[in-house]
């Protein structure tokens, strides 16, 4: 009686449903339930068969839809902040530039060479590299120049930035002086409207500064009067006749300034004497230092691994990986890109400050450095995970590796020289392998062929007793 319900159950139209696909009819009792219809394992298998290629192709296409979005956004915001004036600039390459007399340029001078000479008039900035740099002119606007020479003795309405090994100011700067060079020298003719940042081996000021002088000097010799006042470090200082200072004088140095009898110094002069630390020949306190500066480092480094994981998730299980199974090659990229991405960052500086966009360059500076240092890390735990694996603590939490791989390249840079080589080396694997893991294509997940259920054997009836 029950074959025949479930017979007539199973033949009726209200049994399918809406997909069209028959559902499996009750089986009697005792029988042993049949497979799925063909059509329904079949359709099984292909969904098997085709959800390894969803789980691996559909990612990829997000990554790549994603990455493709980023650089145009990226290409646009460069576009937006690539100041359009700088691309009129006018660009002078060669042995040697010189601006004649009478020529006038109404827009920034870029200039590159062994020498720069500008006799005529800019309206704007000039930015100068060569051996010998001379501003003789009239700028409207700033400049900076750097180079073994640099000598201002026209007009420049903006600011003086160089950096030099002699620098000579002698005519009227409207703003600041901001100058890095072996000897600095502000002439009798010379007038500074703001203020005068110096750090030079050597420095004479005889021109007037309108406001502070800021200077870290072997030696200073002020002979004009000064707007504001003036804060030193200096070996020896000097006020000559003629020199006088509208503010407070203080410096830091051993030597008493030499002060000529009737410099008027309205603010006071107050001299700090520079604290010296005195060494002590006690190895317990040796010993300690070693201790606190070891401890420093290992903090340090296990604090930027867990930033890392924390940002980056899988990030040193990435790398690890990478390294694993190409060393050799996560030697060789890293040992090339450590060269040739801060040579690239350098190029792309100075093209930007041609055409615009020199902070694209800064940016690579930056996580190149960034990169960099953090590859530090990565190996501690990559080292700390090889350990763990071969005593046999395979899974643990990623914080133990790293504790155990920072502790071990702390001590290791304990060595002189030798310490400091295994630990660039350690992290230069690490770098190459962060990198490559990066730009690589993960692995496809490994899948299994689903397997047809197997139907058990009919059981044999037995008779009734």
């Amino acid at each position: 009686m029950f074959q025949r319900f479930a017979s007539a159950v199973s033949a009726s139209p209200a049994r399918r449903s809406f997909k069209g696909t028959p559902l499996t009819p009750p089986f009697s009792l005792g029988a042993t339930p049949p497979g799925p219809p063909a059509r329904g394992r079949r359709a099984n298998l292909d969904r098997g068969r085709r959800a390894p290629l969803a789980r691996t192709w559909c990612p990829q296409l997000v990554r790549r839809t994603r990455a493709l979005a980023t650089a145009f956004l990226l290409a646009f915001l460069a576009l937006l902040a690539t100041p359009l004036a700088s691309l009129a600039a006018e660009t002078r390459p060669g042995e040697v530039i010189t601006v004649g007399p009478n020529e006038t340029i109404n827009d920034d001078l870029y200039a590159f060479g062994r020498a720069v000479d500008v006799l005529g008039t800019v309206r704007g900035d000039v930015i100068a590299a060569a051996a010998a740099v001379t501003i003789s002119g009239t700028v409207a606007g700033d400049v900076m120049a750097a180079g073994g020479q640099v000598r201002v003795t026209g007009d420049v309405a903006g600011s003086v930035r160089a950096g030099a090994g002699d620098v000579a100011i002698d005519g009227r700067v409207g703003e600041d002086v901001v100058v890095g060079s072996g000897n600095l020298t502000v002439g009798t003719r010379a007038s500074v409207g703001r203020d005068v940042y110096a750090g030079s081996g050597s420095a004479l000021i005889n021109g007037r500064v309108g406001r502070n002088v800021v200077a870290g000097v072997g030696e200073m010799t002020i002979g004009a009067p000064i707007g504001g006042n003036v804060e030193t470090q200096v070996g020896r200082l000097r006020l000559t006749e003629g020199a006088s200072v509208s503010g407070q004088l203080r410096y830091t140095s051993d030597n008493t300034a030499e002060i000529a009898p009737g410099v008027p110094i309205q603010g006071g002069v107050q001299q700090r004497v520079p604290e010296r630390r005195t060494e002590t020949d006690d190895p317990n306190a040796r010993a300690f230092g070693i201790f606190i500066a070891w401890l420093r480092g290992l903090v340090g480094l296990f604090v930027l691994g867990l930033l890392l994981e924390l940002l980056a998730p899988g990030i040193s299980a990435r790398t690890l990986a990478t390294v694993s199974r190409s060393p050799a090659t996560s030697i060789l990229v890293g040992l090339l890109l450590v060269f040739i991405i801060p040579m690239a960052a350098l190029l792309v500086l100075g093209i930007g400050f041609l055409i615009g966009g020199w902070w694209i360059g800064l940016m690579i500076l930056a996580a190149y450095a960034i990169a960099l240092i953090s590859s530090v890390p990565l190996a501690a735990i990559a080292i700390g995970r090889l350990l763990l694996d071969r005593f046999g603590r395979r899974g643990v939490h990623f914080g133990w590796a790293l504790l155990v791989g920072v502790v071990i390249l702390t001590l290791i840079g304990l060595i002189p020289f030798a310490g400091l080589l295994l630990i660039c080396l350690a992290a230069l694997v690490a770098f190459g392998g962060l990198i490559l893991s990066r730009f690589r294509r993960p692995a496809p997940p490994a899948t299994r062929e689903p397997v047809e259920p197997v139907p058990a054997p009919t059981p044999v009836p037995t008779a009734p007793v």
